[in-house]
């Protein structure tokens, strides 16, 4: 059964991240992210030109900075702020542009969103009980070798 929790965890885990860092046994990220908040219409206004002067379609996103420990949002720091992104440019490179305050009134007026940026649960709050919830198993089962 022990095997069994571990395996799926560790399956879990391994899909969430863009980078990390081992150092010994214990798997660790840090940097920018960017979270999904609305899909936006495929026009001329909403457009990124990548390094490569190739111009790709943006979403509304929110940037932040975030630690990860096994690839389970741990902590976020750093301001959290509105970008256009895509992410299916060539070599799975995240593209970005900042937004100005005018652009995010905007947005704000035609699809209800928030002008503060708010992130989802599972980047505030939902990685913190994951791994209390691992910890307390750990805890559970070795806490007869442990005490």
């Amino acid at each position: 059964m022990k095997k069994i929790f571990f395996l799926l965890f560790c399956i879990c885990t391994f899909l969430c991240t863009n980078e990390v860092s081992a150092k010994k046994i214990v798997f660790y990220g840090t940097g920018d992210d960017i979270v999904h908040v609305l899909n936006l219409p495929y026009t001329e206004e909403y457009e990124i030109i990548t390094d490569d002067n190739e111009v790709v379609h943006g979403n509304l996103g929110i940037l932040h900075e975030q630690f990860t420990l096994f690839w389970i949002p741990i902590w976020n720091y750093g301001n959290e702020i509105y970008v256009l992104y895509n992410e299916d440019v060539e070599d799975y490179d995240i593209v970005y542009a900042n937004l100005s305050k005018d652009d995010i009134k905007k947005l704000q007026r035609l699809y209800n969103i928030s002008y503060k940026p708010e992130l989802p649960f599972w980047d505030r709050i939902g990685g913190k009980l994951i791994m209390l919830l691992v910890l307390a198993i750990v805890i559970f089962f070795y806490s007869d070798e442990i005490l």
